[in-house]
């Protein structure tokens, strides 16, 4: 993989991270990745391909998303859904 993308990539999620800081919960994640796949979208739609940068902002997101509720432990999203479910909680986590 060219380590461009990556930089991009990580450069674009740091920027938003400075602008905007942390998701305030996983609905304001999904909120906001779901406009950046539907500007995607609407670039697909509109040339018959997708824009490089609405790529690179939709790949930022996500990681953001992972960086802020993963941090250094990929396996506390699954610990934490799980212990949600077990203990009948569906309330939307606040904290990261």
């Amino acid at each position: 993989m060219d380590e461009r993308h990556l930089t991009n990539v990580e450069n674009e999620m740091r920027r938003g991270e400075e602008r905007y800081g942390k998701f305030a919960s996983g609905h304001e994640f999904m909120a906001v990745l779901q406009e950046e796949v539907t500007e995607l979208w609407e670039d697909i739609r509109l040339t018959g391909y997708p824009s490089y940068h609405e790529l690179v902002q939709v790949a930022a997101v996500a990681l953001r998303a992972i960086h802020q509720y993963g941090g250094d432990d990929p396996d506390r999203f699954e610990r934490e859904r799980s212990d949600l479910f077990k203990n009948g909680k569906t309330a939307e986590r606040t904290d990261a």
